[in-house]
């Protein structure tokens, strides 16, 4: 039986949206936080932008590290992202803030999935394409750096300043 080229897509969303849910019932459940404005006024863009650069690298590095540690960490990955970004939403005063981070969101997600996927096959397969792909997405998270650092907190701004 032909395994579904597209099997390891749907355990990535599931693993991904799953452990969201789980971090934001469990964030909900938390300490409450609201959005400070003065802090998003205050941003230092550059300082953030090469900040979110190292972190997000960092995560595309140790995601990378499947091709040696295995698919399992793939799927741990997605669990843990999923849990965290979970726990940020359920922090959010308003889930209307959800549309501050959407444009980095998701092409950020969007391109550490392609990522797993591509990795999957790589490995499954040893996909000789993968480098093509990982670079295309790696690109993918620096433009939703970008976003993040530069238009996230104007948007922001825009929506919930007084």
């Amino acid at each position: 039986m032909k395994k579904n080229k597209y099997s390891a897509l749907v355990k990535i969303m599931l693993a991904y949206f799953a452990f969201l849910l789980l971090g934001f019932i469990i964030g909900k459940a938390g300490e409450k936080q609201s959005l400070n404005i003065e802090s998003v006024k205050n941003i230092d863009v550059i300082h953030a932008f090469l900040i979110i650069l190292g972190r997000n690298t960092l995560a595309f590095i140790i995601l990378l590290t499947s091709v040696i540690l295995g698919k399992k960490m793939v799927y741990f990955f997605y669990g843990i992202n999923g849990y965290i970004i979970g726990l940020t939403i359920a922090k959010f005063k308003s889930l209307l803030f959800l549309i501050t981070i959407l444009p980095h969101g998701i092409l950020e997600m969007g391109s550490f999935i392609a990522t797993g996927y591509y990795l999957i096959r790589f490995i499954e397969e040893l996909d000789s394409k993968f480098i093509k792909y990982a670079c295309i997405s790696y690109t993918g998270v620096f433009v939703a750096v970008f976003i993040e650092s530069f238009i996230t907190p104007k948007l922001t701004l825009l929506l919930f300043s007084n």
